[in-house]
């Protein structure tokens, strides 16, 4: 089994078969042997290494759940043992679909938080408390209540133990795959708290070798989005925009930004506004028709599709954000951002987890505070604002929509708040709302583009539930 599952195919099998994951849990549990109790767990890691689909049908096997979860944390086991549950659970943290499993089952508190104050993990200490603190990244480093606060110098650790895994170096006894790493770092940077931190510890000088590395080896995907976005984020510090100034980033930037791809195009040139290098603008009077623009993250667009249909038959026009066509020319997303933002009467911000993390939303959210517009904040999932958007948005300010079923009401708490702003002198209902097309998705993996919706799109959409953050493929 050992050999069978560092076959991705093979893995999916042994998954698929009847009441063989129950089996190998029942072997990490009580295996007669601690060499069959560390193989069994090694299995178990590596299958859910593979793919997404395997992760979640380990995490929703009860009795799999259950060994991971109690051999990861117990003295009794070998650290070889709890080093392979460990890597297990981190795995299926990367999987977004599964973190909300992991969270139930009190993993990250009753698992990974002991582990990083632990003494007693012997050899595998460096390997498996770096593990723990990528799966607490990658469940919750955005949040502002994210408890790696309390455990800064892991969290500085995996700048360096993302540059042992580019040089394909061991770090505590294993070998780091660099996209791990970097998903966990990814995770973290939106996060106010660890910023000025991870500047101090030179991740962007290590992201901007890493986007010339990429550039270099023509690998323009998933990880050249993380590394831009990992820039974005930290460039909203004044010491993180200072340094980057200071290492000549800028003209990086603008090579990427006239790039093929549409999503790195679109962070390069984030990046750069939030550096002061900002396109120049139309006159603000051609734009002169009343309307609303709506601010929302792009994994939020099926529920702002619903929230603008709404609107709109309320009798209001509206712009929304990423709108990239305007009076038949096409724009950057940055300039249309700052044409429909600063002749809006008003701007509403569909705020969520998802909002919260994005770089290309926050950017959204100063701009309206810097040119002061009027803000009506309204959250979309149950999440409060993040403390960066303490300026433009408090949760007793904000409208609650996070339950579909009652959207109705939340309109009408909207439209009382919004009154005649953003309706024509008549107050007449426009025959449709002014929707732009579709923009690239913002996120930086493959999840990023939930179905791929147009704004025009008519069907309406329940909460997800779902993750910010994206699952990046298990190969």
């Amino acid at each position: 089994l050992l050999n069978l599952a560092s076959n991705k195919t093979a893995a999916a099998a042994i998954a698929a078969t009847y009441g063989a994951t129950e089996a190998l849990a029942g072997l990490v549990l009580t295996g007669k042997t601690k060499e069959t109790k560390e193989d069994a767990a090694h299995v178990l890691s590596l299958m859910v290494s593979h793919s997404k689909d395997v992760a979640l049908a380990v995490i929703n096997t009860e009795q799999a759940l259950h060994a991971l979860r109690s051999a990861a944390r117990s003295t009794n086991c070998t650290g070889e043992t709890r080093l392979w549950c460990v890597s297990a659970l981190h795995a299926i943290s990367r999987c977004s679909r599964a973190r909300l499993t992991i969270l139930r089952a009190k993993v990250l508190d009753d698992v990974f938080l002991p582990l990083l104050s632990a003494d007693d993990l012997g050899e595998w200490a460096e390997a498996i408390q770096a593990l723990a603190t990528m799966a607490i990244a990658n469940l919750t480093g955005w949040d502002d209540t994210c408890v790696l606060s309390e455990f800064k110098p892991h969290v500085f650790g995996l700048v360096h133990i993302m540059a042992t895994a580019i040089t394909q170096r061991d770090h505590g006894g294993i070998r780091f795959r660099n996209a791990h790493v970097l998903q966990a770092l990814w995770s973290l940077v939106p996060n106010d708290e660890f910023k000025a931190e991870l500047v101090g510890a030179k991740l962007l000088e290590l992201s901007i070798d890493m986007v010339a590395l990429a550039h270099t080896e023509g690998k323009r995907g998933i990880n050249l989005q993380m590394l831009l976005e990992i820039i974005y984020h930290l460039c909203f510090a004044i010491s993180g925009a200072n340094r980057f100034r200071e290492l000549g980033g800028i003209s990086m930037l603008e090579a990427h930004s006239k790039g093929p791809d549409p999503v790195i195009r679109k962070l390069a040139r984030g990046a750069m506004w939030q550096l002061g290098t900002r396109e120049t603008l139309p006159d603000p009077e051609a734009d002169a028709t009343p309307h609303l623009y709506l601010s929302f993250a792009e994994d939020d667009r099926a529920r702002a599709t619903v929230v603008a249909a709404a609107l709109t038959k309320e009798g209001y026009a509206l712009v929304l954000s990423g709108e990239r066509r305007r009076d038949g020319k096409k724009q950057t997303h940055l300039v249309g951002m700052a044409r429909g933002m600063q002749t809006a009467s008003a701007v509403v911000v569909c705020i969520s987890t998802h909002f919260s993390a994005s770089a290309l939303c926050r950017t959204e959210a100063e701009y309206a505070e810097e040119i002061e517009a009027h803000v009506v904040p309204l959250l979309l999932d149950d999440c409060a604002p993040a403390k960066h958007l303490s300026k433009i948005a408090s949760t007793l300010d904000c409208i609650d929509a996070s339950d579909p079923g009652s959207l109705d009401l939340a309109i009408m708490e909207l439209a009382n708040e919004l009154g005649d702003r953003g309706k024509g002198p008549s107050g007449a209902p426009p025959s449709t709302p002014t929707h732009g097309e579709p923009p690239a998705s913002e996120a930086s993996t493959p999840s990023a583009t939930k179905g791929g919706m147009s704004p025009d799109t008519p069907a309406i959409f329940a909460a997800s539930g779902a993750s910010p953050l994206p699952t990046v493929a298990m190969s």
